[in-house]
C-alpha cells in the first residue's frame, strides 16, 4: 500500500513540474524584416553575409502584430551560409514591449542563388529573454540585387511552437506512473487479503 502511494506521489509531482516550471512557448506568429544587406563576394558567389544596414523588424501576425514597422533590428553575429552552416549563430534580435526576442540559425539550405538574387530556407530557433521557452522558427530569406551595385534582404520568421523533447518525457514518466498504480489498484481488489478467524 505505502508502495503504490509513493508511486501516484510521483506521477502527481513529475506532471505538476513539468507544467508549472516550463515557460510556454512563443504561439504561432509572423513577423518580416528588412534592409540592406553586404556580402563577401557578388551575390552569384556569396558564401556568406558580412554585415547589414539599416535593418528593421516588423508586424505580421500573432504576438507580432502590433510591432512596428521600424522597430530596429540589431545585427548580431556574420553569417556564413554557405557550405551550409554546421553550428548554430545567433543572427539577431529585436525588443518588443520590453522582450528582446533571439533568432538563432541552426541550419541552412540555399534554394535560389543567381546573378539578382538569393533565397535561403534557414531553420533555427526564437527565443524570448525568460518570457516565452525556446521555440522553433524558420527563416525565408529573400536577398536581391541591383545595377547600382546595393543589395537588399527581406524575410518572414515564422515560429512552430511544439513540445520540448524533455517535456515530453516528464509527462510520459507522469502516466506511466500513474498506469501503474491504477493497476496495482486493481490488483489489489481483486485479490483482497484474507482474514484468518481464530
Amino acid at each position: 500500500m505505502k508502495r503504490s502511494i509513493v508511486l501516484m506521489a510521483v506521477a502527481v509531482l513529475t506532471m505538476l513540474t513539468s507544467n508549472a516550471f516550463a515557460l510556454p512557448f512563443i504561439p504561432e506568429s509572423v513577423f518580416d524584416i528588412r534592409g540592406d544587406v553586404y556580402y563577401n563576394d557578388s551575390i552569384l558567389s556569396a558564401t556568406a553575409v558580412t554585415s547589414f544596414d539599416d535593418a528593421f523588424a516588423s508586424h505580421n501576425s500573432g504576438i507580432f502584430s502590433a510591432l512596428s514597422d521600424t522597430t530596429p533590428l540589431a545585427i548580431l553575429n556574420n553569417w556564413t551560409f554557405a557550405p551550409v552552416n554546421s553550428s548554430p549563430v545567433d543572427l539577431f534580435s529585436f525588443i518588443q514591449s520590453g522582450i528582446t526576442y533571439t533568432f538563432t540559425a541552426v541550419s541552412d539550405t540555399i534554394t535560389l542563388q543567381s546573378n539578382q538574387f538569393l533565397d535561403i530556407d534557414v531553420l533555427g530557433t526564437l527565443s524570448a529573454s525568460s518570457t516565452y521557452a525556446t521555440t522553433a522558427a524558420e527563416l525565408l530569406y529573400d536577398s536581391q540585387a541591383f545595377t547600382t551595385g546595393n543589395e537588399t534582404f527581406s524575410g518572414s520568421i515564422e515560429t512552430n511552437p511544439v513540445p520540448e523533447p524533455g517535456t515530453m518525457v516528464l509527462f510520459g514518466a507522469g502516466f506511466l506512473c500513474l498506469a501503474i498504480y491504477i493497476k496495482r489498484c486493481g490488483r489489489q481488489d481483486k485479490f483482497p487479503s484474507r482474514v484468518i478467524e481464530s
